[in-house]
């Protein structure tokens, strides 16, 4: 067993206390300078090279001095425009952000701390190990303002794998969901403007109403989305929003319509933009107006896929700390999420740390105001995470 020998009990502690210390100065995308500080400083006290890059995104990188393989480990650092309720499901919370109007309702400050404190280990355990790991401490994740930068960032690098974990609510403490293939979904936003004609109420037909063709919309792209795609396809949609007019007596001039499609085939996802934007078009130029689809459109996150060797061996590692019943291979993720970037790129592995637990009160959804984590859980993502970068790197290589 990999680390078995290693003081938990000191790094528990640790590993919340930071937790707590990040989730107090929550930092939206790109603007997480408190937090990069912190990670910088705990990389200098380890005596481990920082590497910078555009925003506030960072690797800190640990060269073993031995030849072997290179190994990124990543985790995100940002928080949320939402004002954090002071409780949980079932009481008060351990801690709440000093800014009342973002806070980690996600889970990043968690990800943040269990890979410092994973770091911690690896790096007292270096003399152990083969090859370089680098721990990759991304901004921006919610707003999709850093995996790029990251991205280019380890382009310098010959990396051969990725690993990444994520808290997750809806899977009960004493659980870590491990499985192969596509295990996030790919997110499109949709988002456009149907222009028309605005004027009065009482001369309709003086006016082109764009609230119509966007009423029209909602039905139509339901319709021409389930008739366009195969069965059993992993595409779904939500219409979430129409904004059109201020006045009861005025047609607007314009109609913003949005939603999201999330899918885990690639191809599929694509056809399905393809339909939406067609239907909006073609309902559109029905009522004389036109159509403008936002950039926004061509910037959603494709799904998360786990290599089925890196599965295996994180399966195999989990078994060996906690026992085979420990690990959830029928896992998966509803969200999306920017680590599907790194797994296009190299074989690896994304991993849910289950966090859920009724008498704590940490089972609200991701995103609410009431969400948080059971904090006894965290250790064991450092473990993980350790064991899962040692067995990697000490293995051996098949000629």
């Amino acid at each position: 067993m990999k680390c078995v020998e290693y003081n938990w009990t000191q790094l528990e502690e640790e590993t919340v206390d930071l937790r707590r210390e990040i989730h107090r100065y929550a930092e939206l995308g790109g603007q997480e300078t408190r937090t990069a500080a912190l990670v910088k400083q705990f990389a200098q006290a380890l005596d481990l090279p920082v590497v910078t890059m555009e925003g506030t995104g960072l690797v800190v990188i640990l060269d073993t001095g031995m030849p072997g393989r290179h190994l990124a480990l990543r985790a995100d650092m940002d928080a949320l425009p939402i004002v954090e309720s002071p409780n949980n499901t079932a009481g008060p919370k351990a801690c709440i952000s000093d800014d009342p109007k973002t806070c980690h309702a996600c889970g990043h400050d968690a990800h943040t701390a269990m890979l410092l404190c994973a770091m911690k280990v690896l790096a007292q355990r270096r003399s152990l190990l083969r090859g370089t790991v680098y721990f990759c401490f991304e901004q921006g994740e919610e707003n999709r303002s850093g995996y790029q930068a990251m991205m280019d960032t380890l382009a310098r690098y010959h990396i051969d794998s990725v690993w990444g974990m994520h808290v997750m609510s809806s899977l009960p403490s004493g659980k870590v969901g491990i499985c192969p293939g596509a295990i996030s979904t790919g997110v499109i936003p949709i988002s456009f403007d149907i222009t028309g004609k605005g004027g009065h109420s009482s001369r309709p037909d003086q006016c082109r109403n764009p609230l119509v063709p966007a009423a029209a919309f909602v039905g139509s792209a339901y319709t021409a989305l389930y008739n366009a795609l195969p069965p059993g396809s992993t595409v779904s949609m939500a219409l979430t929003t129409i904004h059109c007019g201020t006045a009861r007596n005025v047609i607007a001039e314009s109609a913003l319509v949005e939603g999201c499609m999330r899918y885990q085939d690639l191809q599929e996802g694509l056809l399905a933009k393809e339909t939406v934007k067609a239907v909006a078009e073609a309902v559109a130029h029905a009522h004389g107006c036109t159509v403008s689809f936002h950039t926004v459109m061509e910037s959603g996150y494709i799904p998360v896929h786990n290599d089925e060797t890196c599965t295996a061996r994180a399966q195999a590692v989990a078994a060996d700390l906690w026992g085979a019943d420990y690990f959830d291979v029928s896992c998966g993720m509803g969200g999306s999420e920017s680590f599907g970037y790194y797994t296009e790129r190299y074989p690896g592995v994304f991993v849910t740390l289950g966090t859920g637990n009724v008498e704590k009160g940490s089972t609200a959804s991701h995103h609410h105001p009431q969400f948080d984590i059971d904090e006894d859980m965290l250790i064991r993502g450092v473990q993980l995470t350790a064991a899962y970068a040692e067995t990697y790197l000490t293995e051996e290589v098949s000629q």
